[in-house]
């Protein structure tokens, strides 16, 4: 989980910093909700590849195995548009943020791949739909800041 502080927080604020901004309560709000992004993509290639990091990796997803790990998906993927509805409510993040959960489809697809009795390629499209479900929900939430 640090690499979604770095990947997510920090690369946030930096860019945010970089367009002569300060730090403020919005630009935390929107990088923790981009830490989340980082973490799903993170905690979906650790459960994707348990077996094959065996014996050289101790990865979050080994060390709570196979199925609290996809809970933990599951709880990350929920919090993130719990977020997001969170900062919207405070006024941190404009109504039009709520575009965002046009990816929650991508979320169920990204979370599908780890159903009981997904096959093992169903698996390995996991980081496809972690992939799709981050461009969508970033773009999204991204252009509803910029028009809200």
């Amino acid at each position: 989980m640090v690499a979604s502080i770095f990947l997510g927080f920090v690369t946030t604020i930096l860019g945010y910093i970089t367009q002569g901004q300060t730090i403020n309560s919005f630009i935390l709000a929107v990088a923790a909700v981009y830490a989340l992004l980082i973490a799903t993509m993170i905690l979906t290639n650790n459960i994707r590849d348990i077996k094959k990091d065996a014996g050289f990796r101790k990865t979050l997803a080994m060390r709570l195995g196979k199925q609290k790990a996809k809970l933990l998906l599951s709880v990350i993927l929920t919090a993130i548009y719990a977020l997001v509805l969170f900062e919207v409510f405070l006024q941190i993040l404009p109504i039009t943020s709520l575009i965002s959960f046009l990816a929650i489809p991508a979320a169920f697809k990204l979370r599908g791949c780890f159903r009981q009795e997904a096959s093992n390629a169903e698996n390995m499209q996991s980081m496809g739909w972690a992939a799709k479900h981050h461009w969508s929900f970033g773009l999204l939430l991204a252009i509803s800041i910029w028009t809200g």
